[in-house]
């Protein structure tokens, strides 16, 4: 009897664990509570006030038998002095994000147009200072879903996406600033850096890796964003930032967004690190092609850039993002 009841214990958490729409296996989309809303891109993505970019990060999985990578899309909406990133994730029965063709009209009462989102944004960051760290989950959100224009009509994202609102300062006073503050002044302060001196101080590492577990009384009053350094590509200022924040083990790490970004002025977000939601969607890839090959010990036949504990904590500690795809140029 104790075995059948953990057989369907084990069965149902499966269930769990793979639940989702049968197109999307979208994990943690209303996770909030929040009703679904639509943001709907301009069809004139550059303005004055608005400038939306585009970009596609890759993170390679296997070489062999055939070189396949995860793909994540983020759409950058830049109001000056404001950004909020939206960051469209694979599932694991999708290599890359998933967009389904809609009629706008059917959800019209749930559409949100750039205008409204600006004045959402800068509702959003003003009213946080205010409130303090309870607020931390208003600027962060998994219940918005983007609305594409493409040749044949209008497409939805419906996989999971991760909304961020962002305001960018300059403020060279501070070192510390507000996970959501993105200051190109800062004092820099890089994570080697920060947790060195924590290790002196504590004996160990901070929880800020997923590898570790505990408290951190540097975030008692909230999560903070710290920029490390600032790298100049072909004319190009790039401004490498990262989040101090506290690891929960129950799936509620998700609120964390990016872990690690880039961020360059007039454009966005152009390379980016998801820690809490990474490792488990490379590892259910890698499950995948090894029943696919049906292949006992994969690593013999494939490059497997998996994750584990020590991976996690150099990840971390060298402040890896997942970089941007590489287009190939065509042959002359």
């Amino acid at each position: 009897m104790k075995r059948i009841i953990l057989v369907m214990l084990c069965i149902f958490c499966c269930a769990q664990l793979f639940a989702g729409t049968p197109s999307d296996s979208t994990w943690y989309r209303n996770r909030q509570g929040k009703e679904l809303r639509y943001v709907m891109l301009p069809e004139n993505w550059k303005s004055d006030s608005l400038n939306i970019h585009e970009v596609t990060l890759r993170r390679a999985l296997y070489q062999k038998p055939e070189r396949i990578g995860l793909e994540i899309e983020i759409y950058n909406f830049l109001y000056q002095r404001y950004l909020v990133v939206f960051s469209v994730m694979p599932s694991r029965k999708n290599l890359a994000p998933v967009w389904n063709r809609i009629n706008p009209d059917t959800i019209k009462d749930k559409i949100i147009d750039a205008d409204a989102l600006k004045r959402l944004t800068i509702n959003r960051t003003g009213r946080y200072p205010a409130k303090g760290a309870t607020m931390e989950n208003n600027l962060k959100y998994w219940n918005y879903a983007l609305l594409v224009k493409k040749s044949d009509g209008w497409y939805c994202s419906s996989t999971d996406c991760f909304t961020e609102f962002f305001e960018i300062i300059s403020d060279p006073s501070t070192q510390k600033n507000k996970s959501f503050q993105i200051n190109l002044a800062a004092q820099q302060l890089s994570i080697a850096e920060y947790e060195s001196a924590y290790k002196r101080k504590h004996g160990y590492y901070s929880t800020n890796s997923k590898s570790l577990m505990g408290g951190n009384e540097d975030v008692a009053n909230g999560d903070l964003l710290y920029n490390s350094y600032i790298k100049t590509t072909n004319g190009q200022k790039r401004y490498q930032f990262w989040l101090l924040s506290e690891w929960v083990h129950d799936g509620a790490s998700a609120k964390r967004g990016m872990d690690r970004f880039v961020f360059v002025p007039g454009i966005g977000v152009v390379s980016a690190s998801y820690d809490f939601f990474m490792p488990e969607i490379v590892d259910g890839w890698y499950q995948l092609y090894n029943k696919k090959f049906n292949r006992p010990v994969m690593e013999d036949y494939v490059t497997y850039d998996g994750y584990n504990p020590e991976m996690e904590l150099a990840n971390y500690l060298t402040e890896y993002t997942i970089p941007e795809k590489v287009i190939p140029k065509p042959k002359k």
